[in-house]
């Protein structure tokens, strides 16, 4: 997969007129399809979808002054009822994602040694995510949008 970079200019100019763009929202359902609560809550959650399954880690709480990273990870299957915890060596917040029919791509973001030019491809092999080391990113991104375009990771 290549990783391509564009311009952020025209996604700063959206959630500069429309500041609502850039806040987080509190989604509870989508369509007909009611989601359960995530055992935990904390800023900078990243999210996306791994061979049909929803996975949800890292973030980071702050607590009196102090950042505490989460170091959780939690998948739910397609029509599940309930998160189930997982193992994934990644502590990560803020990151950008875009996902495949099975693998979920993860740039930049923040780490507890701070900004991040990391790219990270995270897939569900058996019952295990498993994460592999992509290119670095030319600059440091953080909390922005990602997409794939045929084989192309924008």
């Amino acid at each position: 997969m290549r990783i391509r970079s564009i311009s952020s200019l025209p996604i700063l100019l959206l959630c500069l007129v429309f500041p609502g763009l850039s806040q987080a929202r509190n989604i509870t359902s989508v369509g007909e399809v009611d989601y359960p609560d995530l055992p935990f809550s904390v800023e900078g959650l990243n999210l996306g979808q791994v061979s049909g399954n929803a996975l949800a880690f890292g973030g980071v709480e702050n607590v009196d002054g102090e950042k505490r990273w989460n170091r959780d990870a939690y998948l739910l299957g397609d029509g599940g009822t309930e998160w189930e915890k997982a193992s994934l060596d990644l502590i990560l917040a803020d990151a950008s994602f875009a996902s495949d029919e099975k693998t979920l791509y993860a740039l930049g973001g923040v780490t507890p040694e701070g900004p991040s030019k990391a790219v990270f491809s995270i897939s569900l092999e058996g019952e295990d995510l498993k994460k592999r080391e992509l290119t670095d990113l030319p600059v440091f991104l953080e909390d922005l949008s990602a997409t794939i375009s045929g084989s192309t990771l924008y």
